[in-house]
């Protein structure tokens, strides 16, 4: 399974357009915890990123079923006599 950042980067290579990943605000407390802030635009970002590589290895898919098809129907017409005989 792939991370969220692998994923973001497969997306960028792929030339798609990438938001630019939010940072976490940590802040020093009194008693030396520190205490984060940010968390629902990182999740927002991570749900935007999941959404982009749905839809990209979607298209992806897509794309290679058509390009079987064009292949199978480029042999199918360069070589009749390899085709199957029937009964």
């Amino acid at each position: 399974m792939l991370s969220i950042d692998q994923k973001a980067h497969i997306l960028r290579r792929a030339g798609a357009a990438v938001p630019a990943r939010p940072e976490r605000q940590m802040t020093a407390q009194s008693d030396g915890r520190l205490e984060g802030r940010g968390a629902e635009p990182l999740r927002a970002w991570e749900e935007q990123i999941e959404r982009l590589y749905a839809r990209y290895a979607l298209e992806r898919a897509k794309r290679s079923l058509r390009q079987a098809e064009a292949s199978l129907q480029m042999g199918a017409t360069r070589h009749p006599a390899d085709r199957p005989r029937g009964p």
